[in-house]
């Protein structure tokens, strides 16, 4: 920041109240710039953070968790029938009975001059 020293007043006061002028501006800019880096460090967290965690929703607080309320009833389960089924057998299914089946015996060499 420039300060151009021809145009500053020569009045003690009024220079002690151009300070704290700048020292007030310069306390709301470190504010914004705090805000800001939150903000930062938020967004790389939504990003790079863990995926598995639930964020609770803006409105909720978290000392609603911890007040004292009394536990609500949690509904009864209800009881699901699931039937029974067989399963298919795997694998290839057998030939019919029908087709003739031969039995063919093939003899191989003994390759001992490889």
């Amino acid at each position: 920041m420039d300060i151009d020293t021809a145009r500053l007043p020569n009045d003690p006061d009024a220079l002690k109240a151009m300070i704290m002028a700048f020292a007030e501006k310069e306390k709301s800019f470190q504010k914004r710039i705090e805000d800001l880096e939150e903000y930062i460090r938020l967004l790389k967290n939504e990003i790079f953070g863990r995926r598995s965690e639930k964020r609770p929703e803006p409105d909720q607080k978290q000392l609603t968790l911890f007040g004292n309320k009394e536990p609500e009833e949690e509904p009864a389960e209800e009881k699901v029938t699931v039937y029974e089924h067989t399963r298919k057998k795997r694998g290839r299914k057998p030939l019919p009975k029908h087709l003739p089946v031969r039995e063919v015996i093939c003899d191989i060499e003994d390759r001992k001059s490889v």
